[in-house]
């Protein structure tokens, strides 16, 4: 069996048809331009429908899918701060990271799949699914905390302001800016 090879033309192409299609958070169109703009990092992304056990891998999803707007995994940590990312991917040097999008019509885009290399299933199919169904599970869970505890956040600030309390405010402020 021969691997697809995508050409970092075509996957300069796909992420232009992209970006243009589907509305970003701004930081993960900032990220995806200066992907776009470095040729070794182009050259060692490989665009992925199934990033379940590939690691480094970076999510990026439109803001109606629930999944994080921009999130990379590596084996031990998530990074979620652009500068953080862009500090990991400086680093790898020579080394591959994979991308999945997560986007309205994921499953049906004809543009994606064109692009999209994925690596032969070491497991049976079934168990193949049940492990991207967990996998994508465990990301929008973490999506749904992170913006239930910047609901509580933003709730606090009011009964702190409403308080005077300064010192907590710029506190609150601080970790809401972290999350």
């Amino acid at each position: 069996m021969s691997r697809k090879t995508v050409s970092n033309w075509a996957k300069k192409n796909f992420i232009y048809w992209f970006t243009e299609k589907y509305e970003l958070a701004a930081e993960a169109m900032e990220l995806l331009e200066e992907i776009l703009e470095n040729e070794d990092y182009l050259s060692r992304m490989h665009i992925t429908e199934d990033g379940t056990l590939l690691k480094p891998l970076l999510v990026i999803s439109t803001p109606t899918t629930g999944m994080p707007l921009l999130l990379l995994q590596t084996f031990d940590k998530n990074l979620r701060s652009p500068e953080e990312i862009r500090s990991y991917l400086a680093h790898l040097e020579d080394k591959p990271f994979y991308m999945t999008l997560y986007f309205p019509d994921r499953s049906t885009c004809k543009p994606y799949a064109a692009v999209s290399v994925n690596p032969p299933l070491l497991f049976e199919p079934e168990k193949a699914k049940a492990l991207r169904f967990d996998f994508e599970l465990s990301l929008w869970l973490d999506e749904y905390r992170k913006n239930q505890r910047r609901q509580e956040i933003l709730a606090e600030i009011d009964s702190v302001l409403e308080r005077g309390e300064k010192r907590r405010f710029y506190q609150l402020v601080r970790e809401l800016k972290r999350i």
